[in-house]
C-alpha cells in the first residue's frame, strides 16, 4: 500500500483526540505511512465554542475547525450537512439530464 486516505477518528474529548492521532502516527509507520499533519484538522461537534485555532500535536500544529470537508461532504459543527445536499444538487444540475 501507497498511502491510505481520509481517516476519522472519534471521541469525546480533546485529549482523547489528540492520543489517538499520537496511536495513528506510531500505527502508521510500519506500514510505511505517515501521517500528513498539514492536511490533519481536528473539529468539535456540538456548540460552537472554540477557545483557541490550533493545538500542538506530535510538534505540529493543527488546526482547530468548526467545519470540515470529509469525504466530500461538508460537516458542520452543529453536525449539520445542509451544504452538502446543495453540492449534490448542484451537481446533479451541472451533469444534465440521464439517459
Amino acid at each position: 500500500m501507497d498511502y491510505a486516505d481520509d481517516v476519522a477518528l472519534l471521541a469525546e474529548r480533546l485529549e482523547t483526540s489528540v492520543a489517538g492521532l499520537l496511536v495513528l502516527q506510531e500505527e502508521a509507520v510500519p506500514l510505511g505511512l505517515q501521517v500528513n499533519w498539514s492536511k490533519t484538522k481536528i473539529q468539535h461537534i456540538g456548540e460552537q465554542s472554540l477557545n483557541q485555532l490550533t493545538l500542538l500535536v506530535a510538534a505540529e500544529n493543527i488546526d482547530l475547525v468548526n467545519d470540515f470537508v470529509y469525504l466530500g461532504s461538508l460537516i458542520s459543527y452543529n453536525g449539520r450537512s445542509k451544504a452538502e445536499i446543495l453540492q449534490g444538487r448542484h451537481r446533479l444540475l451541472k451533469s444534465g439530464p440521464a439517459m
